[in-house]
């Protein structure tokens, strides 16, 4: 449908992105764990380019089997050459370009790179034992770990991360500070307004929404009887966290989402 895309094939031809799909392909194989899969994907309908790419990569990687993908809709036709499994999409049938999808598999996963689920361990510090009885939220499969008493909640990921630079360390629940825990705001996002024991809900057209996004400290008194922590929401969506204490709301939400 471009034409600078045309005129930059008619001058290339098949052979060109045959060469650039190969060499990723080859990259991608390389990456590819026992048992893993492998979505391959183009925008054309030539053979080159697709089945006889699929050709390429199983003789380089004899292990790796074509899998059955169960969505198919109406205008989708097989694939070709034995590629029964694979789905092309051709332009006369719907409403797109040429298109060429084919799951792949490398082998059986190992035993040992099995998903392994973990038990939850329990939070020693009282504080934020304290805190997460607030929470509704299930959390499994993970573990708790503290780090200069910021309390996180590390998911298992089943793999050996040493030498691995981490960005960022699972979902941080919050930091205790002179025996206080004071709750992130990754976690008032993290959760739902059903996650949280105690909720306020501004309706979206209420003025205290923008003033609590500014960091306002807030009169409450008319919406809540609620003393301590609450999930700050609008209209059922969590913004951040607040304390109460007859009537007014401490505003709670992070300085760095605060609106200058």
């Amino acid at each position: 449908k471009d034409s600078s895309i045309i005129k930059t094939w008619i001058e290339l031809g098949n052979d060109y992105y045959v060469k650039l799909q190969k060499a990723i392909v080859e990259s991608a194989l390389k990456m590819l764990k026992d048992g893993g899969m492998i979505v391959y994907s183009t925008c054309t309908f030539a053979i080159k380019e697709d089945e006889e790419i699929i050709t390429y990569m199983q003789s380089l990687c004899p292990e790796l089997k074509v899998l059955s993908i169960n969505n198919r809709y109406e205008g989708f036709a097989k694939g070709v050459n034995g590629y029964d499994d694979a789905i092309r999409i051709y332009p006369h049938k719907v409403d797109g370009e040429g298109h060429f999808v084919i799951l792949l598999q490398k082998g059986e996963k190992k035993i040992n790179d099995i998903y392994q689920p973990l038990k939850v361990n329990k939070v020693k510090d009282e504080a934020a034992n304290e805190f997460l009885k607030l929470i509704d939220m299930e959390f499994k499969d993970g573990t708790f770990e503290t780090k200069s008493d910021k309390l996180y909640f590390i998911p298992n990921i089943n793999k050996e991360l040493k030498g691995v630079r981490i960005l960022r360390s699972g979902l941080l629940i919050g930091e205790t500070k002179n025996g206080r825990f004071e709750p992130s705001q990754a976690l008032a996002l993290a959760l739902k307004k059903s996650e949280f024991k105690n909720t306020l809900d501004f309706e979206v057209n209420d003025d205290r929404v923008m003033r609590y996004l500014k960091g306002e400290t807030l009169d409450v008194s008319d919406l809540t009887t609620l003393k301590g922590w609450v999930l700050v929401c609008v209209s059922g969506y969590p913004l951040g966290f607040a304390k109460i204490d007859n009537g007014t709301l401490k505003n709670k939400l992070a300085k760095g989402w605060r609106i200058q």
